[in-house]
């Protein structure tokens, strides 16, 4: 039916997914939507978690006193970010350069880690420079295999750059 659809509207598909795995997708998703249902405590958890945004070292302590808060151990998500911010301050990154927004999204359900944005203070935040996402799941959907030591924590980042935008903002 999807194909039928595309063939219809004169729609070319790109991006080398097979029909059949965009409906599993989707159907995945409607089932996911049919099933959720949030306690009153719950909804208003995640509402506060969402509003969480700022410059990344107080962003990373809300989030952490939010679980407590709620006596989730959030350790084993929090822990990442914490490795990847002592990296990049490592690699001359100043804190002060990068934001977190646990809100932040993105409309493609391919990315399954953290997502990013680079903006230009000249070209304001609608403008992003460059922006993407990490793969996390990308190696074993592709054959890796989760047991190989190599390939057991390998996952993939990718991302879209728009050198025009980044000129501009040199330029402004």
């Amino acid at each position: 039916m999807l194909e039928e659809l595309w063939r219809l509207a004169g729609i070319q598909p790109v991006g080398g997914r097979a029909p059949a795995e965009i409906v599993h997708r989707l159907s995945q998703r409607a089932e996911v939507m049919r099933n959720a249902k949030l306690s009153p405590a719950e909804s208003d958890l995640i509402a506060r978690y969402l509003e969480i945004s700022g410059d990344i070292r107080s962003a990373l302590d809300r989030i952490e006193r939010l679980a407590y808060s709620a006596k989730i151990d959030f350790e084993p998500q929090l822990a990442p970010w914490i490795r990847r911010l002592t990296a990049l301050a490592a690699s001359g990154v100043p804190e002060a350069a990068m934001t977190l927004s646990a809100g932040f999204t993105r409309p493609f359900g391919y990315y399954d880690g953290v997502l990013f944005e680079i903006t230009c203070p000249a070209l304001g935040p609608d403008q992003p420079v460059a922006a993407g996402g990490r793969y996390d799941g990308l190696p074993a959907r592709l054959g890796a295999s989760l047991h190989h030591p190599y390939t057991a924590q390998a996952g993939a980042v990718g991302c879209m750059v728009r050198p025009a935008r980044a000129w501009a903002g040199e330029a402004a």
